[in-house]
């Protein structure tokens, strides 16, 4: 598990505090609430300088400590070496009613058999998209033995629909390159726009048919690592969709939650009930609406060549994700 380094300035009397955390967003509410430590008591309002990723708590213990033993002027420049560095996104500061979509897409062997399936659901997705109100930054990386970035953080009405040329599926499934190539170069198009030009929300749809096999760039520590940052200091949004896998012990290897995690039938029912679930949740959530995906919406019964259980994540404290036939 990854654990943040940060700096924070607290407002009432100008002075910094330094913490360690397993999960930022969180740490700083807490601080909001003068419950995160016993020196920010009653010193707020609060301002977050610098984080910092860790690969563990040990690491992110001994760099608190390096930042505690600076000057206050030296922590504002501190910068070490191998470390990744994030200043959070502050959404109230960003552009309302405008959504970066990110879909990173199978494109392996495996899908050859719904490919046309796949082409007129994703284009029904794309026109239904075009039609709700607000901005959309759209971003497409296709993926089989390698990955192609197709739209890089384009107007949404600018996305042509996919077509037998543009999505060809052959070879394997480079599934952690798609994903840390998708993450690595919507980041930089997000650092290029000053705050009040960037989107208030930025979601990531990953859709795959089964395991990686072909990345050579990313491996899967690294992947959650970065989506795990996306979520705690960039608050990005994900869903992940897999199907002839198990889509909750996948997601989580990657960082993701099981509530978004989900499984779907690799069938031509399936694959339709996918896309239509997808669309309504993505129509929502640029809405203003919490982000939700009905699992059992995306099951074909009828279909003869999903065999394979679906899992249906937890509800409510306590509760443990059941698999269901």
């Amino acid at each position: 598990m990854i654990w943040f380094v940060y700096i924070i300035l607290c407002q009432k009397d100008n002075s910094y505090y330094t913490g360690i955390t397993n999960n930022l967003a969180k740490r700083l509410e807490k601080h909001s609430q003068n419950k995160g430590a016993k020196y920010t008591k009653n010193r707020g309002p609060f301002t977050l300088l610098k984080s910092f990723v860790c690969p563990n708590k040990s690491e992110a213990l001994k760099l608190e400590y390096r930042i505690k033993q600076l000057s206050k002027e030296k922590k504002l420049t501190f910068n070490p070496p191998g470390y990744i560095m994030g200043k959070p996104k502050t959404k109230e500061k960003m552009k309302n009613n405008f959504t970066a979509i990110n879909v990173i897409l199978d494109s392996s062997g495996s899908m050859a058999g719904l490919a046309s399936d796949t082409l007129g659901s994703f284009n029904t997705f794309l026109a239904e998209q075009k039609a709700v109100e607000g901005e959309v930054a759209f971003t497409l990386c296709t993926f089989n033995s390698d990955y192609r970035l197709v739209h890089d953080f384009v107007k949404l009405n600018d996305v042509a629909d996919l077509d037998k040329n543009s999505y060809k599926p052959s070879g394997g499934t480079a599934l952690l390159d798609a994903m840390g190539a998708t993450i690595d170069a919507v980041g930089k198009k997000l650092a290029a726009l000053p705050e009040e030009e960037r989107p208030s929300k930025v979601l990531t749809l990953v859709i795959t048919d089964g395991h990686e096999n072909a990345s050579h760039h990313f491996s899967r520590a690294k992947i959650k690592e970065m989506v795990e940052h996306q979520k705690n200091v960039y608050n990005w949004d994900f869903l992940f969709f897999g199907a002839n896998i198990d889509a909750i012990t996948a997601g989580s290897e990657l960082g993701l939650d099981a509530t978004t995690s989900i499984n779907y039938s690799a069938s031509v029912g399936g694959t339709k009930q996918l896309y239509r679930s997808v669309s309504n949740s993505v129509s929502s959530y640029r809405a203003g609406g919490p982000l939700t995906v009905d699992p059992s919406s995306l099951v074909d019964n009828n279909s003869p060549i999903d065999n394979t259980s679906v899992i249906l994540p937890a509800v409510g404290p306590n509760k443990k994700a059941k698999r269901v036939k």
